[in-house]
């Protein structure tokens, strides 16, 4: 059982230290877009990403009560809302840079 918590234990650090909630990825998303999109509307987009597997929609994990925005989901939210939204979506070695950048500001 001891393994088993330590286990546990690992995958949320690893969860966190790779998450980010819904305000933070408002604020990566508009210091990486230059934009100045609302809060709101990633807080709309995580609660209706719980029931909802549309490609607009966040989907995010729960840690410890609060719901966390996935690195992995957050490039995958990014690229689909550039398309969308006809934004060249930033370089990989640029985004991979500027995301880390903006993470640690946060």
């Amino acid at each position: 059982i001891c393994s088993l918590i330590a286990y546990t234990l690992s995958i949320i650090k690893e969860v966190i230290m790779n998450a980010i909630t819904a305000y933070q990825f408002c604020k990566l998303v508009n210091t990486l877009l230059q934009t100045s999109l609302p809060p709101q509307m990633f807080y709309t987009y995580v609660r209706k990403g719980i029931t909802s597997t549309s490609p607009a929609m966040i989907q995010t994990v729960e840690v410890n009560g609060k719901r966390l925005i996935t690195r992995a989901e957050a490039e995958r939210w990014l690229r689909a809302y550039c398309t969308r939204n006809n934004i060249q979506v930033p370089g990989e070695s640029k985004k991979e840079e500027e995301f880390s950048k903006a993470v640690e500001i946060l």
